[in-house]
């Protein structure tokens, strides 16, 4: 995962602009989701919920 930094910040360099994006049928790795809290608190990024189809 060590393209993980470079990709959170280059997420959050494009919410500071106001863009949104909605990733969708995205499945997260479980170093991340374990990461949560941190992710949001420092990228701004916010995790959606699981469905199931």
């Amino acid at each position: 995962m060590a393209q993980l930094p470079l990709l959170l910040a280059l997420l959050k360099q494009q919410f500071d602009l106001g863009e949104r994006y909605f990733l969708v049928g995205v499945k997260v790795s479980g170093e991340l989701a374990e990461r949560e809290d941190a992710v949001k608190s420092e990228f701004g990024i916010e995790f959606g919920e699981s469905m199931k189809m």
